[in-house]
């Protein structure tokens, strides 16, 4: 997913083409004289994302997910030959300890893009425990939906972030980063 106040201002949240990895990434274009004011800006955007997504993320029964939640400060990424450049605060979620983050997002089976009811590779049947009750046998379930509510709110605050300091460095500078 995308969000652009113009060509220029960017907040995108995306899973990428690792399985594991579920991260955004709050980037803004630098301003000559205005540095400090963009790193931030983007600071804060990220760092708000990081927060609401740790308070909001499903716990689970292990806590992992919220755990594996991470937060990393403005780097800056240069341009190409055309020059420009930008500053990347990122948020993301650490796959090796959380490999359920993308299910959560996804979706599972018949729920996620392209899905399908999910089936045993080996067995007849799959077996699945709950507390306090016996085994339960399977032999198709329809998967589980996304549960992004905790992501989708933490690119929301991102953005309402990014759009109240880039509003007062437009009120500063008269033009737009």
């Amino acid at each position: 997913m995308d969000f652009s106040l113009d060509e220029r201002i960017s907040v995108r949240g995306f899973i990428t083409s690792d399985p594991e990895a579920v991260q955004a990434d709050m980037t803004m274009r630098t301003i000559p004289g205005f540095k400090r004011q963009v790193v931030d800006a983007t600071n804060d955007a990220a760092r708000a994302a990081y927060e609401h997504a740790k308070l909001f993320a499903p716990q689970g029964e292990s806590g992992n997910l919220r755990a594996a939640i991470e937060f990393d400060p403005a780097v800056y990424q240069p341009g190409g030959l055309g020059g420009g450049g930008e500053w990347r605060s990122t948020v993301a979620v650490d796959g090796t300890l959380a490999p359920q983050a993308r299910w959560l997002i996804e979706g599972t089976g018949i729920y996620k893009p392209g899905g399908f009811p999910i089936r045993p590779r080996q067995a007849k049947a799959m077996v699945f425990f709950k507390h306090g009750e016996g085994p339960r046998f399977r032999q198709v379930v329809a998967g589980q939906e996304r549960q992004d509510e905790w992501w989708e709110g933490a690119l929301d605050v991102a953005r309402r972030v990014l759009e109240e300091r880039l509003a007062a460095l437009d009120l500063a500078t008269g033009v737009r980063p």
